[in-house]
């Protein structure tokens, strides 16, 4: 018989908060400090298009740097315990790939593409050893709340006042303008609309299972401000997240009363204001997919053109030999295998199976549902921050590279992660 994991999660306050950071040793803190520091460092992005390494460029080589050096020098590595034998075998194959494609053409840009293509792999696994005790993880859950005040505080200002920058949305799309704030793009945005909606209800499902009343204030504006962002980010797959995180959050209530009581405001404001929202910003926004359904559109225009660029390169991918199909283009000759291997596929699934390989991919979607069936180990608040988490990822994953960017929300979510992949008490 399975004994579930029970891991309280819960936001310090911001003095205890503080006093754990200060305390943090180096090997997590400068972790701790990138959270908390990303969302103003990603504001000049435009540096980069002068010719010279943007803040945020330098700070993911960086980050690479640090976490592959406590993952290969670390005294006491405890990212070997238990690593999975999937995530294992999809990472060489990623690596070797990797370093076959872009150290065949050195140059600055290669080696830039090279970390910012494998970061995740060494930052997941120096997590495994840094998120060491519940208290470290209630901190970075906290470091991420914290750290969204002013993206939050911009959006709400566009929303307010006016945009500080416009965002075109063709008419396809419901037309208007998108807010991105001082970001390059709405992910900014994205990552802490969402990121912050799956720890606070993490926190309420905690709270809800000790019948404490203090849930319904809190959802109430953790609604308002999440549709509030959707809104203004237009964007699909956002939907589509929150609206099944939700559906999981509220199947968490069914067992207190105060989490009923979340159900029942739920459902009443679903009946009022589900109509209103439907018409004016969701069915607008997929518009553009009605229309190719329906006919009026090509199937080269449904997800914004996805299709089309995924059946141009899979063209590509019927070129390549045996051996590439199965363990990756990298080692190819393929002249557009750059192109394969690069986050313009806008998909996890299908950039990773021309990475990686038939086997990669499939040590890849393994690694994934391993960690969604981990959560029979698991009670509570904890097996709903897992699940959210892997449900964004896996779903994120159709239509973008949430596992291979440099953003908050990879920081978050392998936080979590590396959660799952542990099935004893040993926090």
């Amino acid at each position: 018989m399975i004994t579930p994991l029970e891991i309280n999660v819960k936001l310090p306050s911001f003095r205890d908060w503080y006093s754990w950071m200060k305390s943090s040793e180096w090997r997590l803190k400068w972790f701790i400090l990138l959270i908390l520091f990303k969302p103003v460092i990603d504001v000049f992005w435009f540096i980069k298009d002068s010719g010279y390494f943007s803040p945020a460029q330098i700070v993911g080589i960086l980050t690479f740097i640090v976490s592959s050096y406590h993952v290969l020098f670390s005294k006491k590595p405890r990212w070997k315990e238990g690593i999975r034998l999937a995530f294992g075998l999809f990472s060489i194959l990623l690596i070797f790939n990797a370093l076959f494609l872009h150290f065949s053409v050195l140059s600055i840009r290669a080696i830039g593409e090279f970390v910012r293509m494998v970061t995740p792999i060494p930052l997941f696994l120096y997590l495994r050893s840094a998120i060491d005790s519940s208290r470290n993880l209630n901190g970075v859950l906290k470091t991420f709340v914290i750290s969204s005040f002013f993206p939050l505080g911009m959006m709400i200002y566009e929303g307010v006042v006016g945009p500080i920058r416009f965002v075109a949305i063709s008419e396809y799309r419901g037309g208007g303008y998108r807010l991105t704030g001082l970001y390059a793009d709405l992910f900014n945005y994205m990552s802490y609309i969402i990121g912050d909606f799956i720890i606070i209800t993490a926190v309420l499902v905690q709270r809800a299972k000790r019948s404490n009343s203090r849930v319904i204030i809190p959802f109430v504006l953790l609604m308002a401000i999440t549709i509030f962002g959707l809104s203004g980010m237009k964007h699909q797959a956002s939907w589509g997240v929150f609206t099944v995180i939700l559906i999981i959050f509220l199947a968490f209530q069914l067992k207190t009363d105060s989490g009923r009581r979340i159900l029942s405001i739920a459902i009443l404001g679903g009946v009022f204001g589900l109509q209103i929202l439907w018409n004016s910003t969701i069915a607008p926004l997929f518009s553009k997919e009605a229309a190719v359904v329906t006919g009026d559109l090509g199937q080269e225009r449904a997800l914004n053109g996805r299709v089309y660029r995924w059946t141009e390169y899979f063209g590509y991918w019927d070129e390549v030999g045996t051996l590439n199909k199965f363990f990756g283009v990298g080692f190819s000759s393929h002249q557009e295998r750059f192109g394969m291997m690069s986050g313009g596929m806008h998909s996890d699934y299908i950039r990773f199976l021309f990475s990686t390989g038939i086997v990669g991919l499939l040590a890849f979607l393994w690694f994934y549902l391993q960690m969604v069936f981990s959560i029979r180990y698991y009670g509570g608040a904890l097996k709903f921050l897992v699940l959210s988490v892997m449900v964004t990822f896996i779903m994120y994953g159709l239509t973008a590279n949430p596992f291979g960017s440099s953003g908050a929300l990879l920081y978050l979510g392998l936080t979590v992660m590396t959660m799952a992949t542990r099935k004893t008490n040993r926090l």
